[in-house]
């Protein structure tokens, strides 16, 4: 983030320069202000355009605050008091249990420690919890053992007092209300825990003492907690004296103490004994940084798609200007012969400018708060309340987020301003005064023939860095370049339309072309964004240098006579002022094509998600898995099916043994250790599980699902092993066909080679045969199961009997459908948000064809006056002027939309060609053009109407 002082100062420092420059003489400052104040309505619709882009970066602004402020709290909520975390970790993750007595040593050198105001010993293990009265099970509880007289900070019962969790008996434990809620339980309860201790499976009862609320220590993580005296916990694991975690306070509290957790990790590391290696884990630092990241890059999103509109309000404030210039040119030509020097009508247009500019940051700053509170509220909604811990999104900001909104909005815009009122200030005075048009020139001069040379210089080297670096940015930047200067340097030897047509095409044909000199696989949206700004620039191109092609198609099309000549004056005069119209142009085209683009997306994962259902389910409806293995799942089933007579679920279902793992890609086991999971498919059974990757040594599926059951150093992986370019990617570490993997330790390595890769990924890890994992691992039960529901039963219900049924196995089931859903809602739900984001920049380009119109109702006076006096109705005149802006309008949303569908396109045949067909949604696209377009009619119809009822005498006069 920018320093606020600075930018504070920046901007008094640019505001104090123009009063002070311009104000020298008094008579161009008092330009500047009186043709500000002139007119409050045109006033107004410019502020209402420019303010856009200040309003976009500050609610940037407010809702990477926003996003930290939620995540900060959650993170707080979650870990309460404690701030690192002292553990041992064996190799498979887990915490090994160590001597009670560390504890003791560091509580006794707690002086030595100065940064450091409490230590907590615990015991902590992940288990499962059974209410019998319920016949409900939570498989995630962390069950925790801890010391009353020491452990960090405090528990809230339901009446919101504080306790320290004295006075538990040896068999009495407290819950938290997540638990609570998820098993039914209430105080008094008989609970049954089942854990896999160190000493292998363990079960006992406990009696609810307490149920406490979800903050403190009860929020413990943010999961399903389970509190008992540290003495029993150890007591029923059969690990008496011993303790496998150690929480630590820092000194500045909930808030402030993680920031010293550097501070801490030195001066605690000398006092840990070695061996055992003791892990010091900065628990909320880490949480907070990593979190941070995260909402940084999310953040970032809507600061580089608001880019567009940013770019829109920047064509807006140029064409403003350029038109105001067209609008007094005669006036300034007068000025100039009287005296009036070029820097004089510099000084006017920038000191007019610098009012527009500070009300519009101004003003946009505060909306920005609106765009922000909205946007927020849309998260809420698809997130829901309760997201990120229970503490939801609440709308936050600081004063630096204000003032870097104003400032950089205000800087962007006052830049514009001045270089757009260099290029007014220099005009001819003689074809000022008597408005005449600037001379085609028929040779290009030196400033063209330089300009094109460096832009193609440029491109060139841009080109060359791109092949030298790979880099996917100027691998679109440098051709472009490239052939847009060699189009200038042509322009005059070869006609420009030819050349610029040409130039348009190539751009547009180059950033769409699959056969490029690299592929998209580190794409991010930088690269999007650019590819939007390239696309639409080629178009501009195309459309603005054969505008006589368009005109006659136009012309042709009409067939009334009285209608002919309203169409060729409507669409020739913005084709005549090919800068104008092109800026306006460039602004709705730029914000349809993203909307197109994101529509085009969202089509194509909505539609794709009938066959992710189809890869992701294999033909079953249900996913189950077991805390505790089941030895005999036959006779299991058998059994449930007699004793519920339910006709449920259909047969066969099908299991899979599992076994944890680590793997690494050397023999020596050098590098970085994966966590996964070795699944066991028993030999009856061919999974019908589609293959996004297959060796080519075996010709099908079932050849391959063959090798494996008859080789255990074979095996096929879950589709998580493949980076996904589109979307977020769910695996630990990445594979390919034919990659090899081992397993045990340095001494005594075993291998394991890819053979194939499915689609599936709701079951991650190792497919291999169920019997190699009896014969090595000695892993017989089924642990993952597979279920047909039958059709018309409904799957959620038929999975809750089947999890009261094994509620002794723990079995938890997930509807596959319900689960892919659910993703896709949100998915579309954030694509929605984005699209409303950027359709703000609609906004823009409405404020800019209302005074567009505005404009060209006071510019066009006599040529108006001259056609009513020719023959023209005032009905024939408005029609003229509503036919051009809707040209304009209609043009410029079918440029973006075009465009946007064709990279809709592209990013189809890269990313889901092998998932659905192409669609285009053309719904949601008339229904946002059409918006646009009424926006578009309703901001120019009261100008057009104003400029039709004018009497032809009035019109002609040379003065307003």
């Amino acid at each position: 983030m920018a320093d606020v002082p600075t930018l504070l100062i920046v901007v008094g420092v640019v505001c104090l320069v123009i009063l002070t420059w311009a104000g020298r003489k008094r008579f161009p400052l008092r330009i500047g202000a009186g043709n500000f104040f002139r007119r409050k309505t045109q006033v107004a619709i410019v502020v209402a355009g420019l303010l856009i882009g200040t309003a976009i970066i500050s609610s940037s602004f407010i809702i990477q605050t926003t996003f930290d402020y939620t995540v900060r709290s959650a993170v707080f909520r979650a870990l309460d008091a404690v701030d690192e975390i002292v553990f041992v970790a064996s190799p498979d993750g887990s915490r090994v249990p160590f001597s009670e007595q560390v504890w003791t040593n560091l509580q006794a050198n707690l002086t030595n420690m100065p940064n450091v105001v409490g230590l907590a010993p615990r015991f902590q293990l992940g288990g499962a919890v059974v209410d019998p009265s319920t016949r409900l099970f939570d498989p995630t509880t962390t069950l925790i053992g801890f010391d009353p007289a020491h452990d960090l900070g405090r528990f809230f019962r339901a009446d919101g007092s504080a306790w320290d969790g004295s006075g538990l008996g040896a068999s009495e434990a407290v819950i938290n209300g997540k638990l609570a809620t998820g098993i039914e339980a209430k105080a008094g309860d008989t609970l049954i825990l089942n854990i896999g201790g160190p000493r292998g499976f363990v079960r006992f009862n406990v009696t609810v003492r307490e149920i406490v609320q979800d903050v403190g220590r009860g929020a413990w993580n943010d999961g399903e907690n389970l509190f008992l005296p540290l003495s029993s916990f150890q007591a029923a694991l059969g690990e008496s004296g011993q303790i496998n975690t150690i929480t630590v306070a820092n000194v500045g509290g909930v808030t402030q103490g993680y920031l010293r957790s550097d501070d801490v990790v030195r001066e605690m590391a000398p006092l840990l004994p070695s061996p055992p290696t003791f892990t010091i884990a900065k628990a909320k630092a880490d949480s907070i940084d990593g979190a941070s990241r995260n909402i940084d890059q999310l953040s970032q999103v809507f600061v580089l798609l608001g880019f567009f509109t940013v770019i829109a309000g920047i064509l807006l404030i140029i064409n403003i200007f350029v038109m105001l210039a067209e609008e007094r040119k005669g006036e300034m030509g007068v000025a100039r012969a009287l005296g009036m020097r070029r820097t004089n009508l510099f000084q006017s247009f920038v000191s007019e400018g610098l009012l527009y500019a500070l009300l519009a940051s101004l003003v946009g700053t505060f909306v920005g708060l609106l765009v922000a509170a909205v946007i927020l509220w849309g998260f809420s909604q698809v997130f829901g309340a309760g997201s990120f811990g229970g503490t939801g999104f609440i709308l936050s900001w600081t004063d630096s987020d204000l003032i870097n909104g104003f400032a950089i909005g205000f800087l962007i815009t006052m830049a514009t301003i001045a270089i757009a009122s260099w290029r007014v200030s220099k005009l001819n005075i003689v074809r000022a005064i008597r408005d005449i048009p600037e001379p085609v020139q028929r040779r290009s001069t030196r400033r063209q023939v330089a300009l094109g040379a460096a832009i193609a210089i440029l491109g060139g080297l841009g080109l060359a860095f791109a092949l030298a670096r790979q880099s996917l940015l100027l691998q679109d930047l440098g051709p472009t370049g490239l052939a847009f200067g060699l189009a200038v340097l042509t322009m005059r030897v070869v006609p420009p339309r030819a050349v610029f047509t040409a130039a348009g095409l190539f751009i547009v044909g180059w950033v769409l072309s699959p056969w490029k000199f690299f592929g998209l696989a580190n794409a991010d949206i930088t690269l999007f964004i650019a590819a939007g700004l390239l696309l639409v620039f080629g178009g501009l191109l195309v459309v603005l240098f054969n505008s006589d092609s368009i005109l006659a198609l136009a012309t042709r099309l009409v067939r009334r006579r009285t209608w002919l000549p309203v169409v060729r004056t409507a669409i020739a005069y913005p084709m005549n002022k090919k800068f104008r119209t092109g800026a306006t142009l460039a602004s709705i085209a730029l914000v349809m094509f993203t909307i197109a683009t994101m529509s085009g997306i969202q089509a194509e994962v909505s539609s794709s998600i009938a066959k992710t259902s189809e890869r992701e389910s294999g033909g079953f409806n249900l996913i189950g898995a077991s805390g505790i293995p089941i030895s005999n799942w036959s006779a299991a089933f058998a059994a449930y099916q007699n004793d519920t007579k339910s006709t449920n679920i259909s047969e066969p279902t099908r299991w899979l043994s599992q076994g944890r793992i680590q793997v690494a890609a050397t023999s020596n086991f050098a590098g970085r250790l994966y966590n996964t999971t070795f699944l066991g498919v028993p030999s009856d059974w061919t999974p019908g599980f589609e293959f996004q990757a297959l060796d080519a040594s075996y010709p099908n599926a079932a050849a391959a699902w063959a090798a494996v059951q008859a080789n255990p150093g074979l095996a096929i992986v879950d589709g998580s092993v493949i980076p996904n370019n589109f979307g977020p990617n769910f695996g630990t570490f990445s594979a390919s066909v034919g990659d090899t993997f081992y397993y045990g330790n340095a001494s005594t390595p075993r291998s394991v080679r890819i053979i194939g890769i499915l689609y599936e990924q709701f079951v991650q890890g190792f497919w291999v045969s169920a019997d190699f994992l009896k014969q090595r691992f000695s892993i017989e039960g089924a642990s993952t199961f597979y279920f047909a529901v039958r059709p018309g039963v409904d799957v959620t219900k038929a999975g809750h009997d089947l999890e009261r049924y094994f509620v002794a196995y723990q079995l938890i089931t997930i509807n596959i459908q319900e689960v892919i859903n659910q993703i896709l809602e949100a998915t579309m739900g954030v694509f929605n948000l984005l699209e409303a984001y950027l359709a703000l920049g609609l906004i823009v380009g409405i404020a800019g064809l209302g005074v567009i119109t505005m404009r060209n109702v006071v510019e066009r006076r006599q040529e108006t006056g001259a056609l009513r006096a020719l023959g023209f109705r005032k009905s024939m005149v408005l029609r003229s002027f509503l036919i051009e802006l809707s040209f304009i309008a209609l043009t410029g949303i079918a440029l973006g939309v075009a465009l946007g569908v064709a990279l809709s396109y592209d990013l189809y045949l890269r990313f889901f060609a092998n998932q659905a067909a192409f669609v285009i949604p053309w719904d949601r696209l008339l229904l946002l053009g059409g918006i646009a377009f009424l926006g578009a009619v309703l901001a120019t119809a009261s100008p057009a109407i104003r400029a039709s009822r004018m009497p032809p005498a009035e019109a002609l006069r040379s003065f307003e």
